[in-house]
């Protein structure tokens, strides 16, 4: 059981050593989008963009089709001398 204990503290602290130069990427991302406006506001507008194409592309794909489709009906009348005819 302590081995196992162990193991999981090393995989936390391997799993955190990984993750900490991406945290730094968000910090630094961060920094840059606080102090320029215009580059947050055109990366705002690309992800809106970005997420309104897909939803609509995802909407229209599986959204009912409003095909139609021809559809055969039979009709039968009597003539006036007693035969039917189709």
């Amino acid at each position: 059981m302590d081995s196992l204990l162990n193991f999981m503290k090393q995989f936390l602290q391997n799993v955190k050593n990984a993750l900490q130069p991406i945290e730094n990427n968000f910090s630094n991302i961060k920094y840059h989008l606080q102090n320029n406006k215009p580059l947050a506001l055109c990366c705002v507008a690309l992800l809106g963009l970005l997420l309104f194409s897909s939803a609509r592309g995802f909407i229209q794909k599986n959204s009912v089709k409003n095909e139609r489709t021809p559809i055969a009906i039979e009709v039968h009348t009597k003539s006036t001398d007693g035969g039917t005819h189709v």
